[in-house]
């Protein structure tokens, strides 16, 4: 999907009557996802390592805002572990008799540590006074006390990225199964799960092999079904998320929240959109059949079928 498809689906919305959308990035380490690359998503992000928060804010963008602070479920003093490698860091210890199953548990490592102050989502929202529409947390374990401490303002929130292992990494961490009963509880539903897998450490080196499940990256989109679209707040609401199921691959689903709200649009702005979806599924047939049309030489047959050959079965090293 080209960035030039998203940004018309905005432009429309907009003269509808979508506001700014907002982005919390928490564990920020790396900068944003480039799919949130777009000058109208504000992006607040929270590292607290000091020495990647200064890269973070060397290089960030107009529409980016950085603390040099972590999250939790409560105002505090904490203690982050550093790993040997900097983004399995976490305010938990390594849960090393699992990880020594695996290939390369030496990256969790505890190669130092240091203590920061953390505050909550709630708090950071108090004072920013934006609603929060898209939530990406990937903190090594610490995801649902974060979660937690949001208190009213998860309500807010349309969208949710978030790691979860489905066993302890880190001592005394929720995993999936709480994640998920929390995410329930508070109105959202399970979109997406990309699985991650790891190998165990063996003498003998498999070429095709399945490997256990380690955790995962989950997406939530919030439950619209139960919100009132005669009051203006859940109508921008639909009208946000419209646009971020759209721009996150889940076209049908943005089409069906186009669809519910149809009764709250005028004619002009049904037929708009309409033939944006309808030219946006159009082109991309065509794109298509170009592609699937190019005859493929023996050779990158070849190398397709070992590219596939390798991750077949996604396994991660």
């Amino acid at each position: 999907m080209n960035k030039s498809d998203s940004i018309k689906l905005y432009n429309i919305l907009t003269s509808i009557g979508l506001k700014e959308i907002t982005l919390y990035d928490i564990g920020a380490e790396g900068g944003p996802n480039s799919i949130w690359d777009y000058d109208f998503i504000q992006i607040i992000g929270f590292e607290p390592d000091k020495t990647e928060y200064e890269k973070l804010v060397s290089r960030k963008k107009s529409n980016e805002k950085y603390y040099n602070t972590a999250l939790s479920g409560k105002e505090e003093t904490i203690k982050i572990n550093v790993c040997r490698k900097q983004n399995c860091s976490s305010i938990l210890k390594p849960n090393r008799n699992y990880l020594n199953e695996f290939l390369n548990p030496e990256r969790f490592d505890i190669v130092g540590e240091y203590e920061c102050t953390s505050t909550t989502i709630e708090n950071i929202a108090k004072i920013d006074g934006r609603k929060i529409d898209i939530l990406k947390v990937d903190t090594q374990g610490s995801e649902l006390d974060i979660l937690i401490g949001a208190n009213q303002y998860i309500n807010d929130v349309l969208f949710l990225e978030i790691e979860t292992e489905f066993y302890y990494f880190y001592e005394n961490q929720p995993t999936f199964s709480e994640i998920h009963s929390f995410m329930l509880k508070n109105g959202f539903r399970l979109f997406d799960m990309e699985m991650i897998h790891y190998l165990k450490k063996v003498d003998i080196t498999f070429e095709f092999t399945k490997a256990e499940i380690s955790f995962c990256n989950t997406i939530y989109f919030k439950d619209m079904n139960t919100l009132d679209f005669t009051q203006e707040k859940n109508l921008t609401s639909l009208l946000k998320q419209i646009f971020i199921s759209f721009n996150t691959g889940f076209i049908n689903y943005s089409y069906y929240l186009f669809q519910k709200a149809q009764t709250y649009l005028s004619k002009n702005q049904i037929d708009e959109l309409q033939h944006f979806y309808l030219n946006f599924e159009k082109s991309n047939k065509k794109a298509v059949v170009v592609e699937t049309s190019k005859p493929l030489k023996l050779k990158n047959l070849r190398k397709i079928r070992t590219f596939l050959g390798k991750i077949k079965n996604k396994i991660s090293f």
